[in-house]
């Protein structure tokens, strides 16, 4: 029905229609700041360069056309790209995409205690996503497993998601993840505002722990 394959850094201009539509209209939290897809584009396509020259992401293709099914956007906590291209950013961007890089960072706050996390050590899932032909199939949590035998075989310990709607904290709990935290979108604030209370339910951090038997 489908397969995985690595992705490469020759595949950013196929992935980044796909990134973006997940990203921009389906992704609860950064669908509810209206960002620009003008804007999020080249920022995107850096993003894309930096991690997949990595080896960690994958894609499911179609079997009978090849084209992309879903995705899986993995990078290394440690050593993400995040902090860089956001300095990169056009003028005022930051400013819009502010509330959601400061949530996640307060999701994260356990991971970086009682030491923050050396490169090598915890894969993050960045984005998961499936186009809809393709949902309702297994599709998720194949390419979750997938991305997990791969960078157990990298030698990651641990891999980590930030998991922004109920739907995405089952699938990663079928594929073993456990919840390690989690905030609330109406209680979250920023700057003396809360920007995601029109949203139902929390984010919540999804931790597995990675051992020798998952690189087989």
């Amino acid at each position: 029905m489908w397969h995985v394959s690595v992705a490469m850094p020759g595949d950013i201009d196929e992935a980044r229609d796909v990134y973006l539509d997940v990203f921009l209209h389906e992704e609860p939290i950064t669908r509810s700041l209206g960002l620009d897809r003008a804007e999020v584009e080249p920022l995107t396509c850096r993003m894309a360069a930096y991690n997949f020259a990595k080896g960690m992401s994958l894609f499911a293709r179609g079997d009978t056309d090849g084209r992309i099914a879903g995705f899986i956007f993995c990078d290394d906590l440690a050593d993400s790209g995040v902090e860089e291209v956001l300095a990169e950013a056009p003028a005022g961007f930051y400013e819009r995409y502010a509330p959601a890089h400061v949530m996640l960072e307060q999701l994260r706050k356990p991971l970086f205690a009682p030491a923050l996390p050396q490169v090598g050590e915890i894969c993050h899932i960045g984005l998961l996503g499936t186009l809809p032909a393709w949902r309702r199939l297994g599709l998720g949590s194949s390419l979750i497993e997938a991305a997990a035998v791969r960078a157990a075989g990298m030698g990651f310990k641990v891999m980590v998601a930030e998991c922004s709607s109920p739907a995405s904290v089952r699938c990663h709990e079928r594929c073993g993840f456990k919840p390690a935290g989690e905030i609330s979108y109406g209680d979250f604030e920023f700057q003396g505002r809360r920007p995601f209370a029109g949203l139902e339910g929390a984010c919540v951090l999804m931790t597995r722990r990675l051992g020798a038997g998952e690189s087989r």
